[in-house]
């Protein structure tokens, strides 16, 4: 029902779309991470520099540089401590709610989408212009490459690392030669200022503001990398850090030598192209070829992403039940550990969507919906940044992370402001006569109908989710919880003083006096009154009694007034047999010679007598007590008689 928390269903830990078999090394999950972003250095960037003067693509560049910076910063402590249960989605909807995490998860998915068949495109569009003959196959082409990466993707674990670490450390090689030409062609050109570079203006910088988003993007998938490090949290975040200091450096050095060059080292639909042809003597087609091992990599990692994602949020009924027990049944298929994890359907299902979108790009003619993707792209940050701070909120659920962001809090808030002014300058400053954001609400508005009416219903918990529950909101339990105090040593009873009896004893009323049992084979008085049973010894010491008197030292002693009878507080009596009568000893019963030990009786004793006295419940009391007494020791009523305890 609506509002109701969802129920918890136990899911198999291998529902996750990741080839791993063995553990994982840090370099190869800097690669990763690496490889998962690194098609952005090479394509739609650089407009902003062929739109605007060089001071406000850097000051743009800049800005959006901070996010990176904040994004990977704030994942790298979430993901240090936090379990993996989907990405960045799944800490959404247990900090932020069930909705705020399902925008997070769709929005996540349709970036990768976007930015898999952004890569594809270009990938076939550089395979067409160097080989005329394919002219008119690029669906084709495009089922191939995108059935390619999935067979690859599921082969096996050493098949995918040695893809990622081939192919991501050539693209890697390709940038650093980059960087040599774009140096060698600035020396040569003198450095000189070109007067035909654009000036700036409002509406231009607010058009070109989300640009150079490009060079980062997909960092939104970071979160995913820890389950592929077999859930080794620590390592993972280690992985996220080192990424992000080898990307900020890429990137600003890439920036700095293109904004450097002349502007027509840029008019190519690839920046890199012109600048490889000028430098190695190559035919603009061929020259782009360099770039093809980027766009693979991205699209082929991102491809394993998006899966996981899907995949999870099937586990947690936010996608179709039918998609996740179709996982279920292909995993019971094979034994093979590497390929277990890797789910047929998630990954058809990617690469199916993928292709619709690659032929929507195609025909269409037109970089909306590669805009609208940098939109889904922005809002997905800025969930994720207040779901940081309202985590960060909570200092016991990090108390304990192997690492904390230097930027904390300020800085996601800062992150937040910038991204916040990319999706504005998305949604109102493209000029576009406002395509994206009709194509933004429709989908946006679709995906809340469809959770709103159905999935909200039908959503469920996983076990991985609530795994993440319980690091979430048991540390949030805790936050007032006071810090446990040793218990104070218990104290020994306190010695009874006792005086030594005289050789005529005063007669003492029958409630106080303490009579030692014969010994065996004495004979035996039968004038003499019956002991008592034995009972705990009173933890309270006696107050001083006339030299002679006899003490019962089994009942406890409650001060009275002088106008009333002592009345005694006898134990309350058990139904267990009494034990055998003996002589009282005891080790704690001092003689007079003694030292008397101060002890002081609880309150809870004296305000009990008292209230029993005031109100005339008294003598009820002592009736009640002596008949249990008398019903378990077996004592009749002719013994009582001498006692004097008759009615």
């Amino acid at each position: 029902m609506p509002g109701t928390t969802p129920a918890i269903v136990p899911t198999p830990t291998t529902a996750s779309s990741s080839p791993v078999a063995h553990p994982v090394r840090l370099r190869e999950l800097w690669l990763l991470a690496v490889s998962m972003t690194i098609s952005g250095h090479f394509t739609h960037w650089h407009i902003a520099l062929l739109t605007v003067d060089v001071l406000s693509a850097t000051a743009a560049f800049f800005a959006l540089a901070a996010v990176f910076v904040v994004m990977v910063l704030t994942t790298a402590e979430l993901n240090s401590v936090l379990p993996y249960a989907g990405g960045a989605y799944a800490i959404t909807r247990r900090t932020l709610g069930f909705t705020a995490g399902y925008v997070v998860g769709t929005f996540s998915i349709l970036v990768h989408l976007f930015y898999i068949a952004d890569a594809v495109v270009t990938l076939v569009r550089i395979f067409v212009e160097n080989a005329s003959a394919l002219q008119g196959l690029e669906p084709f082409l495009w089922f191939v490459t995108l059935m390619s990466m999935a067979i690859l993707y599921r082969r096996s674990s050493r098949v995918f690392w040695g893809i990622v670490t081939l192919v991501g450390g050539s693209s890697l090689a390709i940038l650093a030669l980059y960087c040599l030409s774009a140096l060698w062609l600035y020396r040569r050109s003198q450095a000189e200022p070109d007067p035909t570079r654009p000036k700036a203006s409002a509406a231009k910088f607010l058009k070109i503001f989300p640009l150079p988003g490009w060079m980062f993007l997909g960092v939104e998938a970071l979160g995913t990398i820890t389950d592929l490090g077999n859930d080794n949290r620590v390592l993972a975040s280690r992985a996220q850090r080192a990424y992000l200091y080898s990307l900020l450096l890429t990137s600003i050095v890439v920036f700095a030598l293109s904004a450097a060059l002349p502007p027509h080292e840029l008019t190519s639909p690839l920046p890199f192209t012109q600048s490889f042809a000028d430098t190695l003597g190559l035919s603009t087609p061929h020259a782009s070829l360099l770039s093809a091992p980027a766009m693979y990599v991205t699209a082929y990692c991102l491809i394993g992403s998006c899966a996981r994602i899907l995949t999870s949020m099937a586990s947690s009924g936010l996608l179709s039940r039918r998609l996740y027990r179709r996982i279920q049944r292909s995993e019971s298929r094979t034994r093979d550990p590497s390929r277990k994890r890797t789910n047929d359907s998630a990954l058809g299902t990617v690469c199916v969507v993928s292709y619709l979108l690659c032929l929507i790009a195609h025909y269409a003619k037109t970089q909306i919906l590669f805009t609208v993707c940098l939109g889904f792209a922005f809002v997905s940050w800025m969930l994720q940044l207040v779901t940081y701070v309202t985590i960060r909120l909570s200092p016991r659920i990090l108390q304990h992370a192997p690492y904390r962001s230097p930027f904390g809090i300020p800085g996601a808030l800062f992150a937040l402001i910038i991204s916040l002014v990319a999706f504005i300058s998305i949604i109102g400053g493209q000029h576009d006569g406002g395509v994206e954001d009709i194509v933004m609400a429709s989908v946006g508005a679709l995906l809340l109908l469809y959770y709103h009416y159905h999935i909200k219903k039908h959503q469920l918990m996983s076990s991985r989710e609530r795994d993440l529950m319980l690091a979430i909101l048991g540390n949030k339990a805790t936050k007032s919880k006071p810090k446990p105090t040793p218990a104070a040593p218990a104290r020994a009873p306190a010695p009874i003083t006792v005086p030594a009896p005289s050789p005529e004893p005063e007669p003492t009323p029958a409630s106080s006096v303490a009579v030692i049992a014969p010994a065996p084979g004495a004979p035996v008085d039968p004038s003499a009154p019956s002991p008592k049973l034995p009972s705990r010894p009173s933890l309270r010491r006696l107050p001083s009694f006339p030299e002679g008197e006899v003490v019962d030292m089994d009942v406890p002693y409650l001060p009275a007034a002088e106008s009333e009878p002592v009345a005694t507080q006898e134990p309350t009596p058990t139904l267990s047999p009494p034990p055998p009568r003996r002589a009282k000893t005891d080790s704690n019963v001092q003689t007079a010679s003694s030292p008397p030990v101060a002890t002081t009786g609880p309150p809870a004793l004296s305000w009990g007598r008292s209230f029993f006295r005031s109100t005339g419940l008294e003598r009820l009391r002592e009736e009640t007590e002596r008949d249990l007494r008398s019903a378990v020791s077996g004592i009749w009523p002719s013994e009582r008689s001498s006692h004097g305890r008759n009615r």
